[in-house]
């Protein structure tokens, strides 16, 4: 599938979903963290409007993963508006998702505290 179907995929509204109990999406964003090493103007970040923390490990791992995965999300992202590479877990976050069984975790990132140090470490195969 290109990136291109992909976001059609997340981006369509579908008959299907336009009725007072939709089914749960297939592709999800986690916000693994809320914190961010920008303050872009046209980013609601930068409004402060919350406070700027971290995920809970066994929240994410032990009860959001599995919870999504049983209500059929096939996708997730690890990024909305806080900077997931911020994230010392991050890594861990990833296998975490792939061990749970998701067989697509995607990322974005503002890029600046994406080391090749790091990249490789969310790239690898898991082991």
């Amino acid at each position: 599938m290109t990136i291109s179907e992909r976001v059609d995929n997340i981006t369509d509204i579908k008959p299907r979903q336009r009725v007072a109990a939709p089914p749960c999406p297939k592709s999800v964003k986690i916000e693994l963290t809320a914190r961010c090493n920008f303050a872009c103007a046209f980013c609601a970040s930068a409004n402060k409007l919350r406070q700027k923390g971290d995920m809970d490990w066994d929240f994410y791992a032990k009860k959001l993963l599995p919870q999504l995965r049983a209500a059929g999300v096939e996708e997730v992202g690890m990024f909305f508006l806080g900077e997931s590479f911020l994230l010392d877990w991050l890594p861990e976050a990833i296998a975490e998702a792939k061990r749970q069984g998701f067989p697509y975790v995607f990322l974005t990132t503002n890029g600046a505290a994406a080391t090749p140090e790091k990249m490789r470490a969310i790239i690898l195969p898991i082991r």
